[in-house]
């Protein structure tokens, strides 16, 4: 049976978007939104149709397990991207935004799971770029990933890597969007919940 994507009664009529794709913590970044008093839904990454009866204040792109390169493997809808709302993607959200301004991604040279050091760059510009304003450079945040970054699009700027080289966040250039390699819905990243 399909979904229906017709409006429907809510409690709140505005707020975050999750898109799920697949992530074991997606229900866990939608928590930690309401924590925030953000109002939040979870709706799946393959919906080609916006959620009527909501008025979006942003998106968030959830980790998953697929790769982007991978036949079949999931996507950002075209509403989304035309949206002109901020957009937050964590891990292969990260990934799926890297892919779709053109730049490459490859296999890691082994999963990274688990406590990493996130380096902020000490001058990060573009208008998300407050996202990490006040923060300490130097950072615990805990990663999940097999793929990363080996080419960045022209549009975005590294904004950190893991101390081990690996691009851990990047920001656009002139629109409100991050990418983050990085979990900051989960404890571990010790300022997932300020970012």
């Amino acid at each position: 049976m399909k979904p229906s994507h017709q409006a429907i009664d809510r409690p709140v009529n505005n707020g975050m978007l999750v898109l799920d794709y697949g992530s074991q913590y997606t229900l866990l970044i939608a928590r930690r939104l309401r924590e925030l008093a953000v109002y939040s839904e979870v709706i799946d990454g393959h919906t080609g149709i916006e959620p009527e009866g909501y008025e979006v204040k942003g998106f968030i792109l959830s980790g998953g397990p697929d790769s982007v390169y991978d036949i079949g493997s999931r996507r950002i809808p075209e509403w989304v991207m035309s949206s002109g709302k901020p957009i937050l993607g964590i891990c292969y959200g990260m990934q799926l935004l890297v892919e779709r301004f053109k730049g490459e991604l490859r296999g890691g040279k082994g999963r990274e799971y688990g406590k990493a050091e996130l380096n902020l760059k000490p001058e990060v510009k573009g208008p998300a770029g407050r996202m990490f304003y006040g923060l300490p450079v130097t950072q615990t945040v805990w990663m999940s990933h097999g793929d990363d970054i080996r080419v960045i699009p022209s549009c975005l700027d590294a904004a950190g890597y893991s101390a081990d080289g690996v691009v851990a966040a990047v920001i656009h250039k002139e629109l409100p969007i991050v990418g983050l390699q990085f979990h900051p819905e989960v404890n571990h990243s010790e300022y997932g919940m300020t970012m």
